[in-house]
């Protein structure tokens, strides 16, 4: 049987909800929403900014809070909805290395700097993998974070073959399928691609989609177009590139990467209203840190 009922007229309220129960232990419940309109959609659509931040004196900061950033879209300051620290994140990094024949004997001045990079990166909630690259692509290690597995895996290289960089990169990207938390590449390659099978586009695209921050280390090359590559491929996902003049410069690189991945933040915004997109549409973003002396790196964006 229907049944009716009387509600006080209250200005504040949107909707009433009304609950009845018969004597049988039926029970009916409405919702009504007070006013001639229908309830507003509200969609808004947030920017995701991974950023590290660190200082030349101080090294990585780990102890920032939303108060000390600002993000302008547009050259308008935006409004901040989330803000994470991410330093106590787990974290699952790759290492790629080109073990062609023009590293030569370098190769193992290059295995032991591994070596230390891992040790030196991980915590306990971490997870590391060593892949390697030349003609051939190869996986050496699963990710793990046992350092004694991933120094075992790199006492065994020795250089020889050709340079499929754009191939190695693709392979490793891919072995971040299903890894959850933050992900990192770090990419040691001494020369430009001379074997791939794919080009650059492709291979920025998979790496972009897949959200890997990467961090490519450039030794002794001089091929503008890899630098170049190598630059893009930092720029656009968050990374940092490095350049090494000698394998000898490798220990203090991976420092700065261990340091930089250690620093970051995770900043959510909501794009200015009624600010015009410039050509590139979103990437017109710039964070600042407020706190003095410290400078903020790896900037890499994605809507959600």
């Amino acid at each position: 049987m229907p049944y009716s009922g009387r509600t006080a007229k209250t200005a504040r309220l949107r909707s009433r909800r009304r609950h009845a129960a018969g004597s049988s232990g039926e029970q009916v419940e409405d919702l009504a929403f007070l006013g001639a309109g229908a309830p507003e959609k509200i969609d808004v659509r947030l920017v995701e900014m991974l950023v590290s931040v660190g200082g030349r004196q101080t090294g990585p900061a780990t102890d920032l809070g939303p108060a000390d950033f600002r993000v302008l879209h547009q050259g308008v300051e935006a409004q901040v909805h989330d803000f994470r620290n991410l330093a106590d994140r787990p974290m699952n990094v790759a290492l790629l290395m080109d073990v062609s024949s023009s590293l030569g004997r370098g190769v193992r001045v290059a295995a032991t700097s591994a070596q230390r990079f891992f040790e030196g990166v991980l915590t306990e909630r971490d997870a590391a993998s060593l892949l390697v690259f030349n003609h051939d692509l190869e996986r050496l290690t699963p990710f793990t974070g046992d350092t004694r597995l991933l120094r075992y895996a790199a006492d065994g290289l020795r250089a020889w073959g050709s340079t499929r960089l754009y191939d190695g990169i693709a392979y490793a990207v891919s072995s971040f399928a299903g890894r959850p938390d933050r992900r990192a590449l770090v990419i040691l390659s001494d020369g430009a691609d001379t074997d791939s099978n794919l080009d650059f586009e492709r291979v920025l695209a998979q790496v972009e989609l897949a959200e890997v921050a990467i961090y490519p280390v450039a030794l002794r090359v001089n091929d503008q177009g890899t630098i170049d590559a190598l630059r893009t491929l930092a720029d656009r996902t968050g990374g940092q590139y490095h350049i090494a003049n000698s394998v000898d410069d490798l220990d203090r690189i991976y420092r700065l990467i261990a340091r930089a991945l250690r620093s970051q933040y995770l900043i959510a915004f909501e794009p200015t209203a009624g600010v015009a997109a410039g050509p590139d549409g979103l990437r017109d973003i710039r964070v600042e840190v407020l706190r003095p002396g410290l400078t903020v790196t790896g900037v890499r964006s994605r809507s959600r």
